[in-house]
This record gives C-alpha cells, structure tokens and sequence, in this order.
C-alpha cells in the first residue's frame, strides 16, 4: 500500500507451505508529519497451523 505520493505505507508477506498452515509477516511505515522521511518500521508475524498440529516455517 502506497500514500498520494508513492511511498509505502505497508507490505506483507504470506508463505503457505504444502503441508498446510501458514506464516505471515506484515510490516507498516510511519512517516515524519509533513515530509518522506520515515519515522518508524513496526512488524507483525502471525501463524496459522496445518491441521496436524505442525506450525508452518
């Protein structure tokens, strides 16, 4: 997810391995107020399990 003048705001990654479940990482930019610098980067992981119980790498 890109702001008004291109930068971006967001990305997120999903793997889904063959054996179910999955992993994703999720990483969100703030920038400074009133300029392109960036001010901060916050990431998130989240799993899901296959339904054997087996977290995904």
């Amino acid at each position: 997810m890109n702001d008004a003048n291109g930068n971006r705001l967001s990305a997120s990654i999903v793997k889904t391995p063959a054996s179910g479940g999955s992993a994703t990482t999720t990483r969100t930019y703030s920038l400074t107020a009133g300029t392109n610098v960036l001010a901060s980067i916050a990431s998130t992981k989240t799993y899901q399990y296959a339904a054997a119980g087996a977290p995904s790498p």
